[in-house]
């Protein structure tokens, strides 16, 4: 039997060298099936990804679409948001999907020699929605 850590006592890991995680940080994705990665980006990529989420919120709930939905009702406290396949849409996260640490990182925790690319998702939820995550 495996017992698990709860997740807030995982532990997290900075990201030393260029893009490449830890032998500590790959076993303990190996054991647990996540991982905290810390300084995984440099804040050029944060900043832009932060803007951009911004946009795609804005842009979703102005808008709408199939894939941006706005979960909270009507009359509940907070905002949770999430959209999809936001690559396809916005050049700065196809331009993050494909030319940022993200994937490297993904298939070195993994120990994998490929990985593929299967689709964005942004959820953004803020404290105190009582919606559920779907």
């Amino acid at each position: 039997v495996i017992t698990k850590k709860p997740l807030t006592e995982l532990p997290s890991f900075d990201v030393e060298a260029k893009d490449c995680p830890s032998e500590s940080a790959i076993e303990s994705y190996q054991r647990d099936g996540v991982v905290c990665l810390r300084n995984a980006f440099d804040f050029d990529w944060i900043k832009s990804l932060q803007s951009a989420v911004d946009i795609a919120i804005a842009d979703g709930v102005r808008m709408g679409s199939d894939l941006a939905v706005n979960v909270a009702k009507p009359g509940e406290p907070g905002f949770f948001f999430y959209d999809m396949f936001l690559w396809k849409r916005y050049d700065f996260f196809r331009e993050f999907a494909f030319n940022s640490p993200a994937a490297d990182l993904a298939r070195k925790i993994m120990r994998s020699k490929s990985i593929i690319f299967y689709y964005d998702l942004i959820l953004s939820k803020e404290p105190g929605t009582t919606s559920p995550t779907p």
